[in-house]
């Protein structure tokens, strides 16, 4: 069963632990490990049991990502260089 907060001092925990993903994208060392990898360091933190996301919001966002793909948004878009 999912729990509503209605503040954030309602789930210090919660909070704490958002923190700590928010703080991931800044110990990337370019140097030692690429782009891809630190994203998916990222993607565990924040999608594994017990994480920062609810198991529904992540499934709702997985299958929001798919449909920005599918729809070529990826093909699409400016690309790099």
């Amino acid at each position: 069963m999912s729990q509503m907060i209605r503040s954030y001092k309602d789930a210090p925990a919660l909070v704490a632990k958002v923190e700590e993903g928010l703080e991931i994208p800044f110990r990337w060392e370019p140097g030692t490990t690429s782009l891809a990898e630190a994203l998916e360091e990222s993607r565990r933190f924040w999608q594994a049991p017990g994480g920062a996301m609810a198991p529904g919001f992540v499934d709702a966002l997985n299958r929001s990502l798919s449909e920005l793909v599918q729809a070529g948004l990826e093909r699409d878009s400016v690309q790099v260089g």
